[in-house]
């Protein structure tokens, strides 16, 4: 991805407060390894490029690994 294009994407997500707490709360979850599926930035960028308010999200995908340890077993 080009600096244009990554700093723009910053700036639409960073400017959506509801986006950034959800960030927040998922960041201080505190797991060790996560992903955040690509539903939650897309449909953001989405909106900004066709001029939409808003598009629900039925949900947010968080995806993470928990790597046990041997005792687990």
């Amino acid at each position: 991805m080009s600096q244009k294009l990554e700093k723009e994407l910053i700036e639409i997500i960073e400017s959506d407060l509801w986006m950034a707490n959800i960030l927040k709360v998922i960041r201080d979850l505190n797991l060790n390894d996560f992903w955040i599926g690509a539903g939650f930035i897309r449909n953001k960028v989405w909106d900004v490029k066709h001029g939409k308010n808003w598009t629900k999200l039925n949900d947010i995908d968080v995806i993470y690994f928990n790597k046990l340890s041997k005792d687990a077993y």
